[in-house]
């Protein structure tokens, strides 16, 4: 519920408090909440697609040496696994705009259940999507409120979370509180 925190959040980071002995002197009950639009919190660019295979599988990827992974980028595809990540391309294959930024929230528009961080610039196929956090936002708050907004709205092939879709919702955003969220 927006504007207070439910009984169980309150219950786990009250034991969050005792076991790591951290923001003790934050009373959680007292914090109030306010639902801001994603589309407020986030840009959601238009990257141009990369399309074909991938040049590197995750497996070879790793075998390169630092000086050679510098020429390859990381492909957000379908795949829930390796962190979204379907495998590499090689950075003459890009074209303009189609690398995001480092430090990016992205997920594929067949299942919003799931929300990944990508550290890395990444390019992106028709599959996927690109959410760039504001600095005035939180990037782990950001991904773990939009994966439990949007956990609860079924998407699939017949009901894509596209882009629009997600910058649509809303997410409970704590005020008063000086860190940023």
């Amino acid at each position: 519920m927006v504007g207070t925190l439910d009984s169980q959040i309150i219950k786990k980071f009250k034991e969050f408090q005792t076991e790591t002995n951290q923001y003790n002197d934050l009373n959680i009950e007292d914090v109030k909440f306010k639902n801001i639009p994603l589309e407020k919190i986030a840009n959601f660019p238009s990257l141009s697609y990369t399309y074909g295979k991938v040049d590197l599988t995750i497996d070879e990827y790793k075998q390169l040496n630092l000086k050679e992974k510098e020429n390859y980028y990381p492909l957000v595809g379908a795949s829930l696994e390796n962190n979204q990540i379907s495998g590499y391309v090689f950075k003459d294959r890009l074209t303009e705009n189609s690398l995001s930024n480092k430090n990016v929230i992205t997920w594929t528009r067949v299942d919003a259940s799931k929300f990944f961080i990508q550290e890395k610039e990444v390019t992106i196929n028709d599959d996927s999507f690109v959410m760039d956090v504001n600095e005035d936002f939180d990037l782990k708050y950001v991904k773990f409120a939009t994966n439990s907004i949007l956990l609860s709205q079924i998407y699939n092939w017949g009901k894509k979370a596209t882009k629009s879709k997600v910058r649509n919702n809303s997410i409970p955003i704590p005020i008063g509180l000086n860190d940023k969220y």
